[in-house]
């Protein structure tokens, strides 16, 4: 079957293919053509392989999802498949506060005009971005991705669409069973496990609507409360994993970004300035840095 979704423009499809084909931690995940973006998900118990494509211009885009599974899907899947996809590529976000911002923001301007209409590609679900801060912190990016391959061969599923097998990274309820033990035998590292075991018992009960919307500072201290997670992971989670774009702290990668954008270090007190220029946006106006340099 088939879903549509009315992206809010200005959207650009090309973009969100642009992005996927460089985000390193999602390598091997989805498939990408020249306009298909393909990837499996664990939702209500099942593996369901979307294959998302675009239409129309980036002031009256238009998105259509082609769901292929091993049983019939019921309506109430369905609405959850619309729901995951629509936030994995962001399709509800208003970009409008952000390129307002830009037009007073002469070293910025060139970024957003090169990125017109991209929409932030947030990993699958906060879920999968909490299990990859741990994975991926104080790792090579060649042993944390190994280290989740592994991850998801045990606990994941596939299904083969077309001759083309899709792995599905685990939903927290196929983790239900997990032990340290476990996860030590496919990490071969025990503090990681540690860390993973407890992301996984905190998903087990967390409502991940009110992740999307509680208070911020609410949901920032339950993240700091799992252990592992430290404030650069939460903030990492937070925008990345739940599109919480309303405060930014700069990290030394951050820095950088400026530096090259704006042609000079930023003080803490021009980045917090700056940032406060974009109000509830600033998160994306990081990111937007983030993928320009």
């Amino acid at each position: 079957m088939t879903i549509s979704f009315a992206p809010v423009p200005p959207f650009d499809f090309a973009h969100t293919l642009r992005f996927i084909g460089a985000f390193a931690p999602g390598e091997g995940e989805q498939q990408t053509t020249s306009g298909t973006l393909t990837r499996a998900l664990r939702v209500n118990g099942q593996t369901v392989v979307c294959r998302v494509t675009g239409s129309g211009t980036p002031d009256t885009p238009a998105i259509a999802c082609a769901l292929t599974a091993a049983a019939p899907l019921t309506a109430e899947t369905v609405a959850a498949v619309w729901d995951r996809v629509g936030f994995w590529l962001s399709l509800n976000d208003d970009l409008h506060l952000l390129y307002e911002g830009a037009q007073t923001d002469a070293a910025f301007l060139p970024v957003v005009r090169q990125w017109y209409g991209y929409h932030q590609v947030k990993f699958l679900t906060p879920f999968e971005n909490a299990c990859w801060a741990v994975l991926a912190t104080r790792a090579p990016l060649t042993a944390s991705r190994a280290m989740k391959d592994r991850f998801v061969a045990r606990y994941g599923d596939a299904l083969t669409v077309a001759g083309a097998t899709h792995a599905a990274f685990p939903a927290p309820a196929d983790l239900a069973a997990a032990t340290t033990a476990d996860l030590v035998g496919i990490l071969d590292n025990a503090r990681k496990a540690d860390y993973l075991y407890a992301v996984i018992q905190a998903w087990q009960e967390v409502d991940e609507t009110w992740l999307r919307g509680g208070p911020y500072d609410d949901v920032e201290r339950w993240l700091r409360g799992i252990r592992g997670i430290g404030a650069w992971s939460a903030s990492f989670v937070l925008v990345r994993g739940l599109g919480r774009m309303e405060r930014i702290a700069p990290d030394d990668a951050l820095r950088r970004s400026l530096a090259r954008v704006y042609g000079y270090p930023f003080s803490d007190a021009e980045f917090a300035r700056t940032a406060e220029q974009y109000g509830d946006m600033q998160g994306y106006w990081a990111h937007y840095l983030r993928i320009a340099t």
